[in-house]
């Protein structure tokens, strides 16, 4: 047997493994999809216009720099509809402003206050009304004042109504056209108040005071709305019965003062 083959083959050295652990791969594909996102908010991101300017004037104040700034007129209005849309909306954006022309020589502007125009007004209206129903204001049917915010227009109970009903007389009437004529002319709401004396009813259609002031009211209502155009939500009816006296109800003339029909114009 030859030498060749008796040698003994060698045996070749062993190469190094590296042996990678498994999380890296999972790691390494976590870190992707992050680039990838920021890389997308970068995208969709945009500039803060007003934080920018802000800050660029914080750092010119802080240098010295002087710039001149124009005074911007006073904003009479504002949209309030954004005039552009961005996919990352904030609300610190602009928005447009409308300027709206003011002349201060308007005549209905020149009224400084507003309260002593509203009281002429009134004046004027109380000044129809007497001259129109004068006739009637003498012989004792109604009065004519003003209180407050309002004007007054009483009816007396006994031109107005019999004693315990609600139902008008036939003397009242001319006098319910003149009112409702003029009360088509003025702009307000009509509030209609029934009053009564605080002597109890005895039997008859109504349980209390209450009832009949409410039911005078309401029937002075109806006459004034059927003899004009006025409509039906420009009227307001209540009724208080005996709770809110003019005069103390301790003689026949202060009663009488106590039933009554008022008839107030307020303002809108």
């Amino acid at each position: 047997m030859s030498e060749a083959a008796q040698e003994t083959p060698r045996k070749q050295p062993d190469k190094k493994v590296i042996i990678i652990p498994r999380y890296i791969a999972t790691m390494a594909d976590l870190m992707t999809l992050l680039l990838c996102f920021f890389i997308l908010l970068l995208s969709m991101s945009e500039i803060d216009i007003i934080k920018y300017r802000t800050m660029a004037a914080s750092m010119a104040d802080a240098f010295g720099v002087d710039a001149e700034i124009d005074p911007l007129e006073i904003p009479m209005s504002t949209s309030v509809i954004s005039q552009t849309f961005s996919p990352n909306p904030t609300d610190d954006l602009p928005l447009d402003v409308r300027y709206q022309a003011v002349d201060p020589d308007q005549a209905h502007l020149r009224t400084d206050d507003v309260e002593v125009f509203m009281q002429a007004m009134r004046n004027q209206q109380v000044a129809t009304l007497r001259e129109l129903l004068q006739d009637e204001i003498a012989q004792g049917m109604l009065n004519i004042e003003t209180r407050e915010d309002r004007i007054l227009v009483t009816l007396e109970d006994q031109a107005s109504f019999p004693s315990g009903s609600a139902e008008l007389k036939r003397e009242i009437m001319p006098v319910l056209d003149v009112i409702a004529g003029t009360l088509s002319a003025i702009d307000g709401m009509f509030v209609v108040s029934g009053h009564t004396d605080n002597v109890p009813l005895a039997g008859g259609l109504y349980r209390s005071n209450w009832e009949l002031s409410a039911s005078r009211a309401t029937s002075v209502v109806h006459e004034l709305i059927e003899r004009s155009a006025l409509p039906e939500n420009r009227f307001r009816i209540e009724g208080y019965g005996d709770t809110q006296p003019v005069a103390e109800n301790n003689s026949p003339e202060n009663r009488a003062r106590n039933r009554r029909v008022e008839i107030a114009v307020t303002a809108f």
